[in-house]
């Protein structure tokens, strides 16, 4: 059960960096468009 958790987390824990990546290069995209 534990173990299950675990990968559940760990999918989780994907998702929210591959999400996080996105906005990190939106952000860079309009900085290098503004700048």
């Amino acid at each position: 059960e534990a173990e299950k958790l675990k990968k559940e987390y760990d999918a989780q824990l994907e998702k929210v960096k591959e999400s996080y990546a996105v906005v990190e290069r939106k952000l860079k995209e309009n900085a290098a468009a503004q700048g």
